[in-house]
Parts: C-alpha cells; structure tokens; sequence
C-alpha cells in the first residue's frame, strides 16, 4: 500500500464540529458519480492536479449537504490508485446519515471508493484492491474486527444508516459480495500484520506521538513491555 495522502478537509462544517470518535468498524462507500479522480473531492495537493470548479469537499457544505468522511481512494493525477484522508480518524465523520437504530458516524471511520463508469474492471479490481489493503491497515491500527467492516447498503440494513446501495451495487457487477471483500481483508491481513505486532508504531500513529518522542522512550530499559502495556491500556 503506497503512503497515504494527508490533506484535512479543514473549512468542512464536519471537520469544524470536531466531534469525538473512537472507531469500533468502518463503512466503505463508493461516489455514486463517474470520477474516479481524487481531485474532485480532496482540495487538490500537488500529486492529485487542480479542481478547476473548487467543488471538492473542503468547502462548508459540499454540494449543499452537511457531509464528510475520513478519506477517499482513486486516481492521483498520474493515474496512480492512492488513498487521500480528509478527516483525522479520532474526529467523527458525517458519512452514512442516519438509521432506525442510530448511525455509525459516531462509532466508524467511513472512506469514498470513487466510481468510474463501473465498466471498467482494470480499475474496478485497482481501487478495491487499495481499499482491501486500506481496511487490513486500519483493522491492524485500530484493532477492529473484519466482520466489523461493512458497506453503507450493509450498515442500513442493520439500521445504521440511511438508505443507500453502495459499494454492493459495484461489486455485484463483477461477482463480488461484502462476504469476498471481507475475505481478501482477511488474507490481507494475516499475510502482512499477523505476528508481527509493533506495539511502538501502533503507539505511535494512535497517539500523535513524534519521531522524538518515539525515541525517547526507545531509550527506556524495558522499552518493548512498555510499549505493549501502553497499547494494551488504550483499550
């Protein structure tokens, strides 16, 4: 998985609300629209190439609706499949609305596949690749169960959500489920975070923590089981 981008949606009404959130699952939407450029929705770096219209969603109210979610996976300007993260992912995200039984925007991070046409496989099988091994580095960094990971058709089902049919819509076009996304999550998974627990580097990411400080601790005695109990204590 290549490094992500970073570029917060900072003038998103959501961003400003900074509402706490501590992730328990994620929800995977797709755009709904034939885009599959990340400029169209990330207020543009210079890997993803200007957004002449300024109607990405570091605006207020991005197409006239209260919405956000942590991030985005789809083209860069080269054409090349990248995962762009708009929201940090302890601050809630405005992503599935609302169900009969809640919503999941206050327990999940949310991330957009961006759509092309959903007739081109090459793509199709790129950014859900991206995406699979964007959700076995989440579940790895914020121990999340895979059975945890659903789409926004699943997350409504379950009463969680508003009424939506992504991403299951796309991926029955090519004889996929949730059930096989989840799969690929999980041999993902086991293949590249199994046994090999940084407690440090979970630490780390979680927590902000700076290259400094990092090594500041390193220097610490029984810096391995401190790292460990300070994982384990975050429950």
């Amino acid at each position: 998985m290549k490094e992500h981008i970073v570029s917060y949606a900072v003038k998103n009404d959501c961003y400003k609300a900074a509402q706490r959130l501590v992730p328990v699952g994620i929800v995977v939407h797709s755009t709904g629209a034939n885009n599959p450029y990340l400029r169209r929705y990330v207020d543009s770096p210079a890997e993803l190439g200007e957004n002449i219209y300024n109607n990405h969603w570091n605006n207020p109210s991005p197409g006239g609706r209260k919405v956000c979610v942590h991030a985005f996976i789809g083209y860069d300007a080269g054409q090349n499949i990248r995962v762009a993260q708009i929201l940090p992912y302890n601050m809630a995200c405005w992503g599935c609305g609302q169900g009969g039984k809640g919503s999941y925007n206050s327990s999940h991070i949310q991330f957009e596949i961006c759509e092309d046409n959903l007739n081109n496989r090459s793509y199709f099988e790129k950014v859900f690749s991206e995406a699979i091994e964007y959700c076995a580095y989440l579940c790895y960094i914020f121990r999340i169960d895979i059975s945890d990971i659903v789409s926004h058709a699943e997350a409504y089902k379950k009463g969680y959500a508003s009424n939506h049919g992504d991403c299951d819509h796309w991926l029955k076009r090519y004889g996929w489920t949730m059930d096989t996304f989840r799969k690929k999550v999980s041999e993902v998974y086991r293949k590249n975070y199994e046994e090999k627990t940084d407690y440090a580097s979970l630490v780390c990411e979680k927590c902000g923590f700076t290259s400094q400080t990092r090594e500041y601790l390193d220097r610490y005695t029984y810096s391995e089981d401190l790292w460990r109990k300070l994982w384990l204590a975050m429950g």
